[in-house]
Formats: structure tokens, C-alpha cells, sequence
């Protein structure tokens, strides 16, 4: 009988500012929280994923994403600078895609899993060339010695020569997408579009290996397109480098926190489900409830409060279901 109160057991908490915090509340909170805390936090679910093998330390991908600070694009006309003084204004591919930052991550390949999870990230101005954000990425992540690494891959924007070696010096096998046509490197085509320098193959790799491994790097397309779509981080509410980095590091806690609760759980076909853990099903749950109480006839049916968007809604069907069942009396449909 509980589920036909169709509301969540801690509405009256959730409900109540002396218990739950309004959004100036956790705003100054978490302009007080040292960054370098949270992060801890994030590496620590890392370390975990890693413990329960979730992660497996082989290959890391490498990717960034821009995301516009909360400014304009314009100059101010006094300081010649951007209301928002950490950010840069980001140019991909000859598109100018406006004033913010490039949050550089490395993802962890998890082979049957078929998803990559976030290891580590750096935030940069937008303006911050590619090349070397990401090497400035890896070596953060290399210093903090959580696991033993064998291969890092790349798209273009991170290709060139001195990374080569800077991965190689260190152990790491790159496999970096070579621009076509370069003169003065060994690259080959492997197949068409697909250019990579031949001197910087794993020992022992064939051509075919190596195009296999690199089909794996579009699994971080599918993290990468969450943050703007499921989590809604095209533009961030806040300024400067450091809450830039502080949005991303909850994002990505979130998403190892899923990945690890579904494993714990039993079930690991969520590990890679958005929606499996959001209020999105619990509302739609509450919402049938309701609707059964009224039609059960259920003896506390005046004690169910709607807000007014559940009464408009609730309404409006009752309104169309009357006309449905008009024009099936009248034979008209």
C-alpha cells in the first residue's frame, strides 16, 4: 500500500530548508572545498575500479572536449581581457566555437566492458595548444602511480614527433593518429583516412593489429557525448579554471560511482547506463502510482497532493481520454 502515496519517503526532508540545502547553500560550499580534495576522492574510485577490476591498467585514450565558461566572447573594452580571465577562446578544425576551457581526459580502456571509464584529466584554457596539454596529462597521471600502463592512443591533435618520444622514453607504446601526408615522417596509410608512423609499432604488431586496437578509441566518444547531453555541460554557471576542473571532477565521480554500484549489484549490464541510477524511472514510477490510486479508489485519495505540474498533466489526459472514448462511441475511430 506504501506505493500509492507515490512520493519519495523523504519528501518532507527534501521539502524542508532547515534540512536540505538550497542551491546558495551548496554553491558556497563548494566554492570552499580544496579541488585537490575531490580529486583525491575521484583517483581513490579509480584506485577502487582498478582493485575490482572493473579497469584493467593496459591502454589509456586520450581526448579533450570544450565546454564555454559563463561569459561572452566579447573583450572588455578596458582590460582588453575576457570577463573570465582563466579561460581562452577555442579554435577546432576551423571552427570557432567561443571563450571557455578543454578539459584534456584519459580514459581507460575496458575491453568487454565496451566502455571507457575516466583515469585522470587536466583543464586548460581554450586556447591551450593540444600537443601539449595532453603530454602535460599524462605526466600528472604518471605521477600519481596508480597502476602500470602499456599503450596510450590518440587522434591527431596529439600527434607529433617530441610526443612520440615523450611517451616512448617512458615506457609507453603511442599509437597516435599521424596527419595524412606528412613528408619528413615514416607514416603509413593502414587504411584509407588512417595514418600512423610505422617506426612506433609495438614490436611483434601487424598492420591489422594495429587498426583493431585503434577501433577501440571511439568508446570515449560515448563518455565524451554524455557530458554535454546526459549531464548538460555545454556552458558551465560558473568562471574561472578551478570550478571548471571541480564540474567535470563530479561528473566524472558520478560515473565511476555508477560503474562500481552496478558491479557490486550484480549487474554489470548497467555499468555503462546513464539513466539507470537517475530519479528520471522513480518519477515516472510515482507518477503511475498516482494514477492507480485514483482509479483503485483508494480510501486516502484526498490525501494525495499534486504539485501543479502533475494536476496540469493529469488533466490534460483526463481530457483526452474523454474525447477518445466519445469519438469510439460514435464509431469515428
Amino acid at each position: 500500500m506504501s506505493y500509492f502515496i507515490g512520493d519519495n519517503p523523504l519528501k518532507g526532508i527534501l521539502h524542508d530548508s532547515y534540512y536540505f540545502p538550497s542551491a546558495d547553500d551548496i554553491s558556497y560550499i563548494m566554492n570552499r572545498i580544496p579541488l585537490s580534495r575531490v580529486m583525491d576522492y575521484f583517483h581513490n574510485l579509480v584506485r577502487e575500479a582498478i582493485d575490482l577490476r572493473i579497469i584493467i591498467p593496459r591502454i589509456m585514450i586520450f581526448d579533450g572536449q570544450f565546454v564555454r565558461t559563463n561569459c561572452n566572447n566579447n573583450k572588455n573594452s578596458k582590460t582588453t581581457k575576457y570577463n573570465d580571465s582563466d579561460a581562452g577562446y577555442y579554435r577546432h578544425s576551423g571552427k570557432k566555437l567561443g571563450v571557455g576551457f578543454v578539459h584534456w581526459t584519459l580514459y581507460a580502456y575496458c575491453g568487454s566492458w565496451k566502455r571507457a571509464l575516466p583515469i585522470h584529466f587536466e583543464t586548460f584554457p581554450g586556447n591551450m595548444n593540444d600537443k601539449p596539454a595532453s603530454r602535460k596529462t599524462f605526466t600528472a597521471f604518471n605521477n600519481l602511480k596508480i597502476g602500470e600502463w602499456k599503450m596510450v592512443m590518440g587522434d591527431t591533435g596529439t600527434y607529433c614527433k617530441k610526443s612520440l618520444e615523450f611517451y616512448q622514453d617512458r615506457g609507453i607504446f603511442p599509437l597516435l593518429r599521424a596527419p595524412k601526408h606528412l613528408k619528413t615522417h615514416p607514416t603509413r596509410e593502414l587504411k584509407k583516412g588512417f595514418w600512423f608512423n610505422s617506426d612506433y609499432f609495438p614490436p611483434g604488431w601487424t598492420e591489422q593489429d594495429i587498426l583493431l586496437m585503434y577501433a577501440q578509441r571511439p568508446l570515449v566518444e560515448a563518455g565524451q557525448s554524455a557530458n554535454p547531453t546526459f549531464y548538460n555541460q555545454k556552458r558551465l554557471n560558473t568562471r574561472g579554471l578551478n570550478m571548471a576542473h571541480l564540474h567535470r571532477t563530479l561528473t566524472y565521480i558520478l560515473d565511476l560511482m555508477r560503474a562500481i554500484t552496478a558491479y557490486k549489484l550484480g549487474r554489470t549490464d548497467l555499468l555503462t547506463k546513464l539513466s539507470a541510477f537517475s530519479t528520471g524511472r522513480e518519477f515516472k514510477t510515482n507518477s503511475m502510482w498516482i494514477k492507480l490510486a485514483r482509479d483503485s479508489g483508494f480510501c486516502q485519495l484526498q490525501e494525495i497532493a499534486l504539485n501543479p505540474r502533475q494536476k496540469a498533466f493529469w488533466d490534460k489526459r483526463r481530457k483526452w481520454e474523454a474525447e477518445l472514448r466519445k469519438k469510439r462511441k460514435n464509431g469515428k475511430f
